[in-house]
């Protein structure tokens, strides 16, 4: 208070103030929601920066190291041999323009004639972001330009020396960044080759999508379209089935490099590359389809637009189901997930199941430890359906791999049909691959098609010695008759019998 006067403020309510307070809290958390959105964009600008950040998918194996990889920079997880460290390389003056062999040092990244950009270290990345596309590896120059730059190089070294690269730990496996890849070629039709698709005779439209369906005279697609096959009765069957082809081209080649009995599951969301499923049936390869269904981790995984999921419509699920079949041509049967969620409601996967059965098809599961009994109790569907006996990769795990592919022979030989499943990953087809290379097929043993495990087996045919004692040709055991005894002959009557007398109410032979 001054001069006798009150100092007083000027009152605010009613709408102006409410407005106010509106207008702060709109501005708030406007500046709180822009700051959250650009939070994670910021922290992988600054892993990328440090190259702390390493981002490994372990369904396809694929390593983003800094940045997120290009179409140029495609890379593959893969567990190699330990490499030795390379010698640090003299670094060139930023202030000399690169000849067109040597490629351009940015970023303050130091180069060599050898051995290209080498890694910045943080206080450079934390002065200067690297680029977002990785750059892509310089080839190795010639000698004849390696002897005409070095003298440069060492004339242009700076006085302070570069930093040392970090220090390698003793054994540990490196990263390679090669992708696993196989060219694809254009088979040409052979005596390998299948039955080409869609046939006529078991196809038919509905709702404009071209479906399989039983033909006449018992023509059904899982024996037309199947590869055919055959064994000898001592033979025990082995079948490698690939899932998920067609996701990724890489795979494609590296399938077709593989024996003509070994089957292939196409996802029908491949259809970019589904003709490829035709070049894999005109190499003598079997093709099914897989069925997306919801798995263990669903809703956050999401099977698709194609997926079944519980609890849904029947309609729903038919309309599916028909677009699933129309995906692929020339499918024998539908093969599931290892991880699918849907084997155990009877109810939601009905519709699937009765199609199949309806339009001659068969049908693979490949969970560990679903039972067929728990989808249906139908046996009419039931003698159209399998389990697989074992997951081969269901982590890309080098080591595991191998230690399941050793035993698969003895299980084979003990079980007489026994069904492999593994992922269309590179890494595990290049060791099945190499497995199949190192251990060729005996003669009790033998690679069959996935549509061989639905045939029932023939009871062996029955040895010479049984043979002969049933009569042969594998009848039944004929009845021994029982012999019957030869009636008794009358003998003759001696002379001297008339003089006998007869037993009373016996005439004598004389009729007396």
């Amino acid at each position: 208070m001054a001069g006798g006067r009150k100092l007083s403020l000027p009152y605010v309510s009613g709408f102006a103030l409410w407005a106010t307070i509106a207008g702060l809290l709109a501005l708030g958390l406007t500046t709180t929601l822009v700051d959250f959105m650009g939070l994670s964009e910021q922290e992988s600008i600054r892993a990328n920066e440090a190259r702390q950040r390493f981002v490994i998918n372990a369904v396809t194996g694929e390593v983003m190291l800094g940045s997120a990889p290009t179409a140029a920079d495609e890379s593959k997880f893969d567990v190699g041999e330990p490499e030795a460290p390379k010698p640090a390389a003299a670094a060139a003056d930023p202030m000399v323009a690169p000849t067109p062999e040597t490629p351009a040092v940015t970023d303050g990244a130091t180069a060599s004639p050898t051995t290209g950009p080498t890694t910045p270290t943080a206080s450079e990345a934390s002065a200067e972001p690297p680029a977002t596309d990785a750059a892509p590896t310089p080839a190795e120059p010639t000698a004849e330009h390696a002897e005409t730059t070095a003298p440069a190089a060492e004339a242009a070294a700076p006085a302070t020396p570069p930093a040392a690269p970090e220090p390698e730990l003793a054994g540990a496996p490196a990263l390679r960044t090669n992708p696993i890849t196989a060219p694809i070629t254009t088979p040409a039709h052979s005596k390998e080759s299948l039955v080409p698709a869609p046939a006529r005779e078991v196809t038919e439209t509905v709702h404009g999508l071209t479906l399989p369906k039983r033909g006449e005279n018992n023509i059904i697609p899982s024996k037309l379209y199947a590869r055919p096959f055959a064994r000898k009765e001592d033979q025990a069957e082995l079948t490698f089935v690939i899932m998920d082809a067609g996701l990724d081209a890489q795979s494609i080649g590296l399938v077709m490099a593989l024996p003509p009995e070994i089957t292939v599951a196409y996802s029908p969301y491949s259809r970019k590359t589904s003709n490829y499923s035709e070049h894999l049936r005109a190499a003598g390869h079997e093709v099914w389809t897989m069925l997306p269904a919801m798995n263990d981790r669903y809703p956050a995984d999401d099977p698709g637009p194609m997926g079944i999921i519980s609890k849904m419509p029947p309609e729903e699920a038919l309309r599916r189901t028909h677009e699933i079949l129309a995906a692929i041509d020339g499918s024998v049967g539908l093969v599931t997930a290892p991880n699918e969620a849907i084997g155990t409601s009877a109810d939601s996967i009905a519709p699937v199941l009765g199609e199949i059965s309806k339009r001659g098809l068969l049908l693979l599961s490949s969970h560990p430890t679903h039972t067929l009994s728990q989808m249906t109790t139908n046996q009419g569907i039931l003698e159209l359906m399998r389990r697989a006996d074992l997951v081969l990769d269901p982590a890309p795990n080098e080591a595991q791999i191998r230690s399941k592919l050793a035993g698969v022979i003895a299980s084979a030989k003990e079980k007489g049909s026994y069904v492999v499943v593994l992922s269309a990953r590179p890494q595990s087809l290049q060791l099945l691959a190499e497995w199949l290379k190192a251990n060729p097929m005996s003669e009790d043993l033998v690679l069959a098609p996935l549509s061989a495990a639905f045939v029932a087996k023939e009871a062996p045919a029955p040895k010479a010695e049984e043979a002969a004692a049933d009569g042969g040709h594998g009848a039944p055991p004929k009845k021994e008759k029982k012999k019957e005894k030869p009636p008794e002959k009358k003998q003759k009557p001696l002379p001297q019998d008339k003089y006998l007398k007869p037993a009373s109410g016996e005439k004598s032979s004389d009729g007396h």
